[in-house]
């Protein structure tokens, strides 16, 4: 793919980094106990574009992430993947201009000039950490009533927000892939109405089959919405088409004030909302 089309491609979604209104149209919502940047003309969560590389030792997309039992139960496994800047240089210019913005960003919410979790330096390599949740929580025990990922604003006024920012999993022809048979809604008509066939048939690694039993009843399996050509990247089988990637990440931002001890401090995380790696 020419320079030319993978700046295009991420210029059609309106929070691509070098779109000039993106801090007019950022409005933080609160959520619950976070708080979430929205888009205050589509009411959508903003999902803000930029290009990076993914850093070859710092990427965990097997089944469980980067789990470890040390540090969390299994229900909060994620994704997680250190980006920094293109090998281009005006793929990296545009790197750097989407950290400056997060920088902002952190301020307009931020309680504190404590910050952690959402940008980094490290041997003066800028760097962002990117991640996505292995299990989503469902709303009950019914297949039918599982949870959706937060999407619209909820103080949104508009009766029917124009939805903006359209990803590969919502295109009906993605879906033809046979790897979405394991994504969390493929399949409905499971002979167990209690699992989707994603979750039914995920490969834990045997040593935490009692953990996943547990609680495979009440939560679903998100993939890594990665994609190459158009076509999911099945990641579980071949996690290494991500190594050293120059990809086009979309990523949604939330922030939560924290308290440890007398301490106050912002955490703010990045999820995941698409991956779609570029040849150059």
């Amino acid at each position: 793919m020419e320079l030319e089309d993978i700046i295009q491609s991420m210029k059609r979604y309106p929070f691509y980094v070098d779109h000039a209104d993106i801090l007019q149209r950022v409005v933080w919502e609160p959520v619950g106990k976070s708080d979430i940047a929205f888009d205050r003309q589509s009411c959508e969560e903003a999902a803000f574009v930029l290009p990076a590389k993914v850093m070859y030792n710092k990427f965990f997309v097997g089944p469980l992430g980067a789990f470890s039992p040390h540090y969390s139960s299994l229900d909060k496994a994620k994704y997680r993947m250190t980006c920094i800047a293109p090998e281009n240089d005006q793929l990296a210019a545009m790197f750097h201009r989407g950290i400056q913005l997060m920088r902002t960003l952190q301020q307009m919410v931020a309680r504190t000039t404590s910050h952690q979790f959402l940008l980094d330096t490290v041997d003066e390599e800028e760097h962002i950490i990117v991640s996505l949740p292995v299990f989503e929580k469902r709303a009950s025990f019914h297949p039918f009533s599982i949870s959706t990922k937060m999407r619209l604003m909820p103080s949104c006024s508009q009766p029917v927000p124009i939805i903006l920012h359209t990803y590969l999993a919502d295109l009906r022809e993605t879906k033809k892939d046979p790897m979405f048979d394991f994504l969390s809604n493929g399949d409905m008509a499971n002979s167990n109405p209690s699992l989707y066939a994603a979750t039914k048939n995920y490969p834990v690694p045997p040593k935490y089959t009692d953990q996943f039993d547990a609680i495979k009843n009440y939560y679903s399996v998100n993939l890594l919405p990665a994609y190459y050509k158009n076509k999911f990247i099945p990641t579980l089988k071949t996690p290494r088409l991500l190594e050293n990637a120059t990809i086009e990440l979309h990523v949604a931002v939330t922030h939560n004030f924290m308290r440890k001890d007398t301490d106050k401090f912002n955490s703010f995380n990045r999820y995941i909302r698409q991956v779609i790696v570029h040849e150059l």
